[in-house]
């Protein structure tokens, strides 16, 4: 027997316990690092035998075994022979397709990992620069002045949006976007910056808007009282969202919405795969309550599987819009983390869901919360299910347009009517309202803001005088939530739905540029 084979021998024969199973997956792993033409179709299958292994579910550590093996597999798709890589890509990609499945995240992940050739930079934004103090002027009307011709000025609207002064025009809308505080003054820079970028880009279907400028100058300063902003010019269509929240306030058609949420999903594919990836399609996180004094500032992760904090309030205004991507400041250049880029790519996923979501419970706003009689509010009748169906498949399809740069084949979509339903249970009842302010959050407040705190979350002077300060968790209605506090997302099929189309979207991408052999269906 030749040194190999009785390597072989061993790596089948040493036991099926778990500790034996993952010494097996770990030799493996040597020899692929080492010798990967020695890999040959029975490791193949001895690694897809682990993973089918049902008795390794009783274990605690399960998660591990089945990682260490999907990384294994993915080593083997990218550096094994002609038929042994087909082989081992294919297994990832059919225990990618489980919902619930403790081996189909790990299987995502590793596909999530297939190398490919995206644009990486050194920097996490464009290197121009833009001037530094804000230019002061004498009145904003001078900046309408500079991009609105007379007649245009006749017939000019006027509205708040949020922090931004809408100025609507019949033809195009001119925007005064206002910073938070004052060091959000970079915040707006690095948007002008972006959009300078984009336009540089060349592509027709970002549609960027314009800034303005006086003097080399983009950020102004005026004596009316308000802190220092930007001026745009965008399209009319700027200001329409998905699910209605816009300038005239009214909820599109549902063919109309198709059109919105597929060309978003498009154009945030698109900019992944050139490198540049759009940070918060919508705010997610985990805790909000609780950012100041967590080190991941409360931000949702989605891949932890946590409970996700106010759901349809991250929707209501999506920085996605009729006209396509929207506040700029958001984008950042990839930087190469491989795993990073899983991650925003199923963060965009989710985000475009979670909008397809809001949209049928925008039908009615007004139901939202607890009824009269205490029990959770019931929309599931807002719901299509043949719609919110349609709605995933236009995400997916388009979302994989942008990224991979060819249309999507051969997809099977069998599994999605089971998903759609849970997401419709859990969507269109609001089970989840409440969330606590723990007492480490109240002893970080001053008495006021402590006060004010508890009045802008619905507490009656009378009721705030009765309470102390840090002695307890208080109770506060913020919902609907997606899962209890503290606890796990209340749609866990969510999460290795969303790492699978993810990992569908690297590998494909992986296979397209290396012009390999392999079907590119989004797994079942």
């Amino acid at each position: 027997m030749s040194q190999w084979e009785e390597v072989r021998w061993i790596l089948r024969h040493r036991g099926e316990s778990y500790i034996s199973h993952f010494l097996t997956v770990k030799d493996i792993r040597q020899i692929v690092d080492k010798v990967p033409a020695r890999i040959d179709s029975h490791l193949v299958e001895l690694l897809e035998k682990i993973l089918r292994d049902r008795r390794h579910d009783r274990e605690r550590l399960s998660i591990f075994l089945f990682r260490e093996c999907a990384e294994v597999l993915a080593n083997i798709a990218i550096k094994g022979r002609d038929g042994i890589r087909e082989r081992a890509y294919n297994i990832l990609k059919s225990f990618s397709r489980g919902l619930l499945n403790t081996r189909s995240l790990p299987c995502s992940m590793a596909l999530g990992m297939f190398p490919c050739n995206i644009n990486t930079y050194s920097r996490a934004y464009p290197a121009e620069e833009i001037k530094g103090r804000p230019y002061p002027l004498p009145e904003r009307g001078l900046l309408l002045k500079r991009v609105l011709g007379r007649e245009e000025r006749k017939h000019l609207s006027c509205r708040w949006m949020g922090r931004s002064c809408v100025y609507v025009c019949k033809e195009k809308v001119v925007v005064f976007k206002v910073a938070k505080n004052p060091q959000d003054v970079e915040f707006l820079k690095r948007e002008v910056i972006w959009m300078h970028h984009l336009r540089d880009m060349g592509l027709p279907s970002l549609r960027p808007p314009m800034p303005v400028e006086i003097k080399g100058h983009f950020v102004f300063s005026s004596p009316e009282g308000i802190m220092p902003f930007i001026c745009f010019v965008v399209d009319r269509d700027y200001f329409i969202y998905p699910n209605g929240n816009g300038l005239n306030n009214t909820l599109p058609q549902w063919e109309e919405f198709l059109k919105i949420i597929g060309r978003g999903s498009y154009l945030l594919g698109l900019l992944a795969g050139k490198g540049i990836i759009h940070t918060s399609p919508i705010p997610l996180f985990h805790n909000r309550i609780q950012a100041e004094r967590r080190n991941d500032r409360g931000i949702y992760l989605w891949e932890r599987g946590g409970r996700l904090d106010r759901w349809l309030s991250s929707c209501m205004y999506p920085n996605i819009g009729k006209s396509g991507i929207r506040d700029l400041e958001h984008l950042e250049f990839y930087q190469g983390n491989q795993r990073d880029l899983f991650r925003h790519l199923g963060n965009h996923i989710l985000s475009m869901i979670l909008i397809l979501g809001s949209y049928f419970r925008m039908k009615d706003p007004t139901k939202m919360g607890y009824e009269k009689d205490g029990s959770p509010c019931d929309v599931r009748h807002l719901f299509s299910h043949q719609k919110m169906k349609e709605g995933v498949i236009r995400i997916i399809k388009k979302y994989f347009h942008g990224f991979v740069g060819e249309e999507v084949r051969d997809i099977n979509f069998d599994h999605i009517t089971q998903f759609v339903q849970k997401l419709i249970e859990e969507m269109g009842v609001d089970r989840h309202m409440q969330e606590f302010l723990r007492t480490q959050d109240q002893e970080q407040m001053s008495e006021k803001e402590f006060k004010e705190f508890l009045l802008s979350h619905g507490y009656g002077e009378e009721e705030i005088t009765n309470i102390s300060k840090g002695e307890r968790d208080i109770p506060l209605t913020t919902g609907p939530h997606l899962g209890e506090f503290n606890g796990r997302i209340s749609i866990p099929e969510v999460i290795p739905f969303v790492a699978g189309v993810a990992g569908m979207n690297i590998s494909s991408r992986y296979l397209k540029e290396n012009h390999l052999h392999g079907s590119l269906s989004y797994p079942r």
